[in-house]
């Protein structure tokens, strides 16, 4: 009795661990993640405020805590370097944080979604404070 007592509970605390939500930082890793979408203050503004050189550009987070954005195939100059943009990255419960490097700055956004295959994140103005809210829709490629 106390056998079957036992393993009724092992099997039913196994559930419970394939029940568990994924660790945010594990999800983010590994993956080229392509911008898809983004919105000002609700309004779409993925075609207007993005040149076609910048929306086809790769963002990649690395488990050491590095971000790296490189330039896709279409640069906006041909004399631009690969790398466009690096830095690091954490994430702290809901709070994704940038800080890119050679600067003091960082940009600490809100997760909205994130998950194998979208990344989904928004952040109040952090350079004009005029209070308007970006949102920045990634796809896993």
């Amino acid at each position: 009795m106390v056998a079957l007592l036992t393993l009724i509970l092992g099997f039913s605390s196994c559930e419970k661990d394939k029940d568990a939500e994924p660790n945010k930082s594990d999800i983010i890793v590994g993956k080229n993640w392509k911008m898809s979408a983004a919105t000002i203050s609700g309004q779409d503004v993925f075609m207007s405020f993005y040149d076609e050189c910048e929306r086809d550009n790769i963002v990649t987070f690395n488990k050491d805590g590095k971000y790296k954005e490189v330039e896709g195939t279409t640069k906006c100059n041909s004399s631009d370097p690969d790398t466009y943009e690096e830095g690091t990255w954490s994430i702290s419960g809901d709070k994704l944080t940038f800080r890119m490097s050679g600067s003091a700055a960082s940009f600490e956004a809100d997760i909205v979604q994130l998950d194998n295959k979208t990344l989904k994140y928004s952040i109040v103005d952090p350079i004009f404070g005029s209070g308007q809210v970006y949102i920045n829709t990634y796809t896993a490629q």
